[in-house]
């Protein structure tokens, strides 16, 4: 499932600029998991004091759209996206949208744009979205103080 998945449903190869009022919250059946209200805490304030940080992108899901034909680029900013990975960072963005609504960083996630998915599907891509983000190098002590040392 999983190859045909990508290339049955992917739009392109391409990461895509999601204006934030796009980006909804899928129904409960598409979710991988429930909001973990103090990682969102702890993000939101990581975010406010690293606003361009190297976010990953969103897995979202273009509602209504079937077929990847139907879909035109030129109105991506009109669509309306379920997000299927990438929950928290969307939440944390959406308020900090609120906060520093000038802010350019808040205005938007990027993400890569799924069309026409079976909830199964989209559980798996969330699933996907959760395992790879799970992946990062943090920086060790070590790695800090030379940072540091370094400055």
């Amino acid at each position: 499932m999983h190859n045909l998945l990508i290339y049955v449903h992917f739009l392109s190869d391409s990461t895509y600029f999601i204006p934030i009022e796009n980006l909804v919250l899928p129904p409960k059946q598409r979710q991988i998991r429930e909001v973990d209200d103090i990682f969102l805490k702890q993000l939101v304030k990581n975010m406010e004091e690293q606003p361009s940080g190297n976010y990953e992108a969103l897995f979202v899901a273009a509602k209504d759209i079937r077929r990847r034909e139907e879909f035109e680029i030129e109105k991506i900013a009109e669509y309306e996206y379920e997000v299927l990975g990438g929950t928290h960072v969307t939440l944390a963005t959406k308020h900090l949208h609120e906060k520093f609504p000038e802010n350019p960083n808040y205005n938007g996630r990027v993400a890569r744009i799924y069309i026409g998915l079976k909830d199964e599907e989209a559980l798996w891509l969330g699933a996907m979205h959760n395992h790879t983000g799970s992946f990062r190098h943090q920086l060790t002590y070590r790695d800090e103080v030379i940072a540091k040392n370094s400055i």
